[in-house]
């Protein structure tokens, strides 16, 4: 059994909720807005959907002590259902049930909606296509939000706030930035990651948009491949007040970085990195560097937002990660640059995990034909 308490504390912009456990201690999530003056919601819907992950884990029903609306009491159903088929061993279904259910909230008007930032290529890519149009029926950007505390190490982006709301604003987005307590307080589950929470931090600065918006962190094309990337259920993260979704998916690298090479302000704040923070240089040996430096390197901007690729990383770099291989596919795909030789060498690395990836597949297929192994996966 599982006990949600939350709300807001007044007018100093802090939003939080404390979840009890039958079976441990109690845990409280704090979401804290800086430095702008935002109504916080009058429903829990965001801080429900951030404490699902914990609830799937532990099992029991989880009653909330507020209102929800009905939407999202629905969503968050159909969110646990989902990752508990996803993987059983790890997640339960969870029963919510809120003090008091609300059929009265409605959308905002209009198309304006908040974008959650976070520095990567993928994030700026959608604020940017959407500021400028290069997409149809674009969100008008009211507000642009930053996260942070998604790590349990010190968040260097704390005392870059001053800097990035300066960027942001000449791109004609005003910056809002939520600090939150979720990695410290173990809100922040490994496996579905920091979606929850950035989609709390999106309810909790929604007041007046339609929609928050976030980028989708893998193409499309990355669900083809086994092992799949974990499930993307952004939808399931709205409520009838507020809803969440997801951007992008269908875009090259290569065509970010010509949308985003003419914004010469982002580059200092734009790192695909997951080793070094984000206004430091990119570390250039993890997956996400060497893929950026590929995209550079194919829209002929090598030295515009990243650091090099060289022919070392066609070996150092394995082609096992689903997301990465299907990046490097998209950007041989959409090459401009006359660096050919490049091109030709990791065409025909890819070529060869492919053939990889290929034969596995066969492999496991006749394997679950015959019942040597479990039935076909996802």
């Amino acid at each position: 059994m599982l006990g949600l308490e939350g709300g807001s504390t007044g007018t100093d912009g802090l939003w939080q909720c404390v979840l009890r456990s039958s079976s441990g201690p109690a845990r409280s999530l704090r979401l804290r807005v800086l430095s702008e003056s935002v109504s916080l919601p009058p429903v829990l819907d965001g801080l429900v959907m951030a404490v699902l992950p914990i609830a799937m884990r532990e099992g029991g029903p989880l009653r909330i002590e507020g209102c929800v609306t009905r939407g999202a009491l629905r969503n968050a159903s159909e969110f646990t259902e989902a990752w508990s088929k996803w993987d059983p061993q790890r997640y339960t279904p969870v029963e919510v049930i809120p003090d008091e259910i609300t059929d009265h909230a409605r959308l905002a008007e209009g198309h304006d909606a908040v974008f959650a930032w976070s520095g990567s290529l993928r994030s700026t890519h959608t604020f940017v296509r959407h500021r400028h149009g290069l997409v149809r029926a674009p969100y008008r950007a009211k507000r642009v939000l930053r996260v942070l505390g998604l790590s349990s190490q010190p968040d260097p982006d704390r005392d870059q706030v001053e800097s990035l709301r300066k960027t942001v604003a000449r791109m004609g987005g005003p910056l809002v930035v939520v600090d939150s307590n979720a990695a410290v307080a173990g809100f922040i589950d490994p496996e579905i990651g920091v979606l929850p929470i950035v989609a709390a931090a999106l309810h909790a600065v929604g007041e007046g948009c339609t929609a928050g918006i976030h980028s989708r962190p893998w193409l499309l094309a990355a669900q083809r491949r086994y092992p799949r990337p974990g499930l993307a259920l952004p939808d399931l993260l709205s409520g009838d007040r507020f809803a969440i979704r997801a951007d992008g998916g269908t875009s090259s690298m290569s065509r970010m970085v010509r949308d985003l090479i003419r914004h010469r302000c982002l580059g200092a704040v734009t790192s695909n990195c997951v080793v070094q923070p984000r206004h430091l240089p990119p570390c250039g040996e993890c997956p996400r560097c060497v893929a950026m430096a590929l995209a550079l390197l194919a829209a002929a901007e090598k030295q515009a937002l990243g650091s090099s690729v060289g022919l070392r990383h066609l070996f150092s770099i394995s082609f096992g990660d689903p997301v990465f291989s299907s990046d490097v596919e998209a950007i041989l795909q959409d090459w401009t640059s006359t660096h050919t030789v490049s091109r030709e060498a990791w065409r025909s690395r890819a070529a060869i995990a492919r053939l990889g990836v290929s034969v596995v597949d066969h492999l496991r297929w006749l394997g679950s034909a015959t019942g040597l192994r479990p039935p076909w996966p996802r």
